[in-house]
This record gives C-alpha cells, sequence and structure tokens, in this order.
C-alpha cells in the first residue's frame, strides 16, 4: 500500500468520496496532521492546512 501520496480535498455535503487508484484513505483533523510520516516536501503545507480545516487546532 502506498502511503506516500496525501491529498486535501473538500466535498459537498451528503457527497461520498470514491476510491479509484488507493484501497484506503484517512480523515485528518488539523490537531491530527502530526500523527502522519509526511514527505520533508510536504512539511510546509501541512504547516498551513490547520488554518484553513476550523476545527480549533
Amino acid at each position: 500500500m502506498d502511503r506516500g501520496r496525501r491529498y486535501a480535498i473538500f466535498l459537498h455535503p451528503h457527497e461520498v468520496p470514491q476510491l479509484i487508484e488507493y484501497a484506503e484513505f484517512l480523515w485528518l483533523a488539523a490537531h491530527e496532521l502530526h500523527t502522519v510520516p509526511w514527505l520533508p516536501a510536504d512539511a510546509a503545507i501541512v504547516a498551513a492546512l490547520p488554518k484553513f480545516m476550523g476545527d480549533g487546532a
């Protein structure tokens, strides 16, 4: 399983994501972002995400 790719998505209410290329996905709240082993190239983007996620982290 490839855990090297990460995506941010925004869904409309009641929309269910459909996996096409991967067997699983993981939902993370802003306060959980530090629990994933991010690639070094993604560190700056991940650090900036909490202010856009709106869950108070």
